[in-house]
């Protein structure tokens, strides 16, 4: 009994992920519905597939595959020889596919031998007739078991008939089940070359695993041409030649009447539509007049019909099959017999055991709701047109219950829903424009392109244009045309945030016009709201005050403080930010290299991120902390492997950060801890904007900005030998200096309030905090920076009950923070280098936070560094105790 190994069993067919467009043509050509629709994707369910492939070329996006041996088989060739074996079907063409012989053609492919599953079929024809013989009598019918498809149909959704399928292999698995005992085995692997996907599943549940191609995965086959070639045969060669017709329309049926069967005895069904009919009728126990009597199936009208042969007619392959004069085997190719051990059919008796999951049966009240719930309150109004892929709107609905398709999959129930959206669209459009238009304020809306998509009247009176030459035109060309000019729309996308501006028309009026950016889910804008307003509508003109009534209605708060804002929670009144902001926007549509230092927790991320945004540049901006990284993982996760570079690698091999930077930013924050290794590695890809992944030759061409950051002196590491120089001033092309925050003293209310504000927006708490507490923390030193003001005052807000916090309370609320900064018990008697009095005071702090049982997180959130900074200082420091 040949034991196959189903665990093992390959997906042969499948959706690539993503790509389908709820078409459901594969799902309205599948004989047994093995596909799952989800999400308007449609899957193919495993279990249930026939492998049959007719869902490949039903799919007009091209996104169904069939498995391909194709690396497997590469694989092979390294350490053994390759045998080809042909399917029968390989005659029903004119030639190879390159116009060659069959043998020239597969030596050229790299295959040293070639051996014919005809010689297979002729064998298999007489293991039919000796089971006939001796089991017909046990059963009124039987099934052939030749094509797969047909077997697996029965075997998993025909429990009635499964017992009926004659247990014996197809000629493809009788040859690999007679290889697998035969002295080639060890050294020479057969790889099966036809015309059916099914095949692949059906030998992949061997436990030799038998690669199997078809006629088009061949010719896209590429190894070194062998340099022998044999030929292997079973019989004799004269025989097989009239046995290739075992590949057409009722071969079997032809094989076992040569072989000594009554035709009587004998039905051919083959395709789709009969096979369910006969499934049908004997499912129902359909009377048969003659008993017993063998049904010779295929899924196919004949494996020469194979969606995979040639588009030449079946009559055309018919004579070219019944030719047989295109494989010749010259008299310089060895020819060798493979031996049969036994000629007796129980020998390669096989169990169909594959089953499928048996899904529960809805009851008629759940599909009549699901009905409902698609337009169809009676049976008059399930139109069964097929759209969705099933027969009857009843059908699809069970299916829908069974988890194996949607509701909204049915196309006339759409077009009915859509109708009605429509209607609302339009409506909703029509208030729309009465309401844009009932404004006395100028309202257009920009796309993403800058296109003018939408402006109402008071807009076109102000510029003087009529809507054609509006709308559908850059608001760019109507600078250009100083039709109103500067554009502010073009400087909104560049800024990314709420402007305020004035702006010149043609017709001499001066506009007030405001801005405001729409971003969509992946936080790019989608759309700018501009609403403008002719400036002497606006009443400004009160004697000498003209001029400050203005500059307060421009300015970004009305004229109520000067405090900034900016994306990612900037925060600054202080004219050191004001500096800084202003730099980084000259500097973001450059390329060159920016190295940002500032202490622990000052912002360098931000600003970095910052300028990113305002960048053009289109893809991600990649971070990456050199300190968190151990030194021996750092080289891999920036340029990355390919498949085996080391021990432990993904098979798949891993893109660098490098790499996912091309076209966008890399941020490389903490700079200075980068190994001098590294260093030189980084500083060959900045020099040829190129990167080589780990174990492999080949150099991509990388289009990325490199920004870095650092809190340690780097001109002293390059002094001391521990950076190099010349990386040093290819980093430093414009350099950023962040203060720390108590020495810019002016933002620190503004951005206690700001994230006041932000927090109990949050936590949904009320409190203020008094005068002494506002200047307890413009007085406070902040050691930690930024980082530490916004956990405080989280902090302050999770904790207080509310109302008015005063400065006792706030020092009670930040007790940890307000020791370490006040407590002086660091004594300091006699000069020493500065270097040791650093260490001694970082000795200090670190061992004042491990008294109080706090985590490395929670020492860095207080210290305000990284955790990975506080985990090397504690190992450098105190890893002898």
């Amino acid at each position: 009994m040949i034991e196959f190994n189903s665990n093992t069993k390959k997906q042969i067919i499948y959706t690539q992920e993503g790509n389908c467009r709820e078409c459901y043509a594969c799902l309205r050509n599948c004989p047994v519905k093995a596909i799952k629709v989800s999400d308007g994707q449609a899957e193919i369910i495993q279990d249930r597939c026939l492998s049959c492939g007719t869902c490949l070329h039903h799919c007009y996006r091209n996104v169904k595959y069939s498995y391909n041996f194709s690396d497997e088989i590469e694989v092979l060739a390294k350490s053994n020889e390759l045998i080809a074996a042909l399917a029968p079907s390989f005659a029903s063409q004119e030639a190879a596919p390159d116009g060659k012989d069959w043998p020239d053609y597969l030596k050229a492919k790299g295959f040293s031998g070639l051996i014919e599953v005809g010689s297979a079929a002729d064998y298999l024809v007489k293991l039919y007739y000796q089971f006939w013989q001796e089991e017909a009598d046990k059963k009124d019918f039987w099934l052939s078991s030749t094509c797969p498809v047909v077997v697996s149909w029965a075997n998993k959704y025909l429990s009635v008939l499964e017992d009926h399928l004659i247990p014996l292999p197809s000629p493809m698995g009788l040859l690999a089940e007679i290889w697998s005992e035969s002295k080639y085995s060890g050294n020479f692997k057969l790889v099966f070359i036809g015309p059916c996907h099914a095949k692949k599943a059906e030998l992949s549940a061997r436990e030799d695993n038998p690669p199997v191609l078809t006629f088009s995965e061949l010719e896209e086959l590429d190894l070194k041409a062998s340099k022998d070639f044999r030929y292997i045969k079973l019989i004799d060669r004269d025989k097989l030649l009239k046995d290739r017709e075992f590949s057409m329309s009722g071969g079997l049926k032809r094989s076992l009447i040569k072989a000594g069967f009554r035709e009587e005895k004998i039905y051919t069904v083959e395709g789709e539509n009969e096979l369910n009919k006969l499934f049908s009728y004997l499912e129902e126990g359909g009377k048969l007049k003659e008993k017993p009597v063998l049904f010779d199936l295929l899924y196919c009208q004949g494996c020469i019909s194979s969606m995979e042969l040639s588009n030449n007619p079946l009559p055309l392959k018919e004579e070219n099959l019944r030719k047989n004069n295109h494989l010749n085997i010259s008299d310089d190719i060895d020819r060798e017999y493979l031996e049969i051990a036994s000629g007796n059919y129980k020998n390669y008796l096989i169990e169909f055991d594959e089953k499928i999951e048996t899904l529960s049966e809805p009851n008629e009240d759940e599909i009549r709701e699901v009905l409902k719930r698609t337009g169809k309150e009676d049976i008059e109004d399930e139109l069964n047109c097929g759209a969705c892929g099933y027969p009857t709107c009843y059908d699809k609905a069970r299916a829908t219950l069974k988890g194996l398709a949607e509701e909204n999959m049915c196309l006339p129930y759409l077009l009915s829903e859509k109708r009605k959206e429509i209607d609302i669209i339009n409506q909703n459009n029509r208030q729309l424009d009465f309401l844009i238009n009932s404004s006395v304020d100028g309202l257009a809306i920009v796309d993403s392109t800058g296109e003018i998509i939408k402006v109402n009247e008071a807009y076109l009176e102000m510029l003087g244009q009529p809507k054609e030459d509006i709308v559908g035109v850059n608001a760019d060309e109507l600078q250009e045309k100083r039709i109103v000019y500067p554009a502010i729309s073009s400087l909104t996308f560049k800024e990314g945030r709420d402007l305020t501006i004035i702006q010149q028309t043609s017709t001499g009026k001066k506009l007030l016009t405001t801005a405001r950016p729409i971003y969509n889910e992946d936080d790019r804008i989608e759309r700018i709201i501009v609403n403008a307003r002719d400036i002497h509508s606006l009443n400004l003109d009160v004697g000498d005050n003209k001029d400050r009534k203005l500059k307060l209605y421009l300015s970004e708060d009305n004229g109520s403080s000067e405090i900034k804002e900016g994306p990612g929670d900037l925060i600054w009144k202080s004219e050191e930010m004001d500096n800084i902001i202003n730099l980084s926007r000259k500097i973001a549509y450059s390329d060159s290299s920016v190295l940002i230092v500032g202490e622990s927790g000052t912002g360098k991320e931000v600003i970095a991120s910052y300028i990113h945004d305002l960048s053009d540049r289109e893809g991600n901006m990649v971070k990456i902390n050199c300190a968190a990284i151990p030194d021996n993982l750092l080289e891999s996760e920036l340029f990355g492997y390919e498949t085996g570079a080391f021990t432990g690698a993904r098979s798949e091999g891993k893109k660098g950060l490098i790499e996912k930077a091309d076209g966008g930013t890399l941020f490389l924050d903490e700079i200075a801890e980068l190994p001098l290794q590294m260093q030189t590695k980084l500083l060959q890809v900045i020099q040829e904007k190129e990167v080589a992944r780990i174990g492999s030759l080949e150099k991509k061409k990388i289009d990325f900005r490199l920004i870095t950051a650092t809190n340690r002196d780097i001109k002293n590491l390059v002094a001391s030998g521990d950076f190099r120089e010349d990386l040093y001033y290819r980093l430093n092309v414009v350099f950023i200096e962040i203060p720390p925050l108590r020495k810019r003293k002016q933002d620190i209310l503004p951005m206690v309030n700001f994230y006041l504000e932000k927090y109990m927006d949050k936590y949904n708490k009320n409190l203020s905090l008094s005068g002494e507490a506002e200047d307890f923390l413009i007085n406070y030193s902040w050691p930690g920076n930024v980082r530490e003001l916004i956990n405080l005052i989280e902090r302050v807000v999770v904790i207080s009950d509310g109302g008015e916090v005063c400065k006792k309370e706030l020092k009670e609320l930040s007790k940890v923070t307000e020791e370490i900064n006040e407590e002086d018990n660091i004594a300091v008697n006699k000069i020493i280098p500065l270097k040791e009095a650093v260490v001694e005071v970082e000795k200090k702090i670190l061992d004042m936070a491990k008294e109080k049982d706090m985590s490395t997180y929670q020492m860095a959130d207080l210290l305000g560094v990284n955790q990975s900074t506080i985990v090397r200082k504690l190992n450098k420091y105190f890893s002898d105790n």
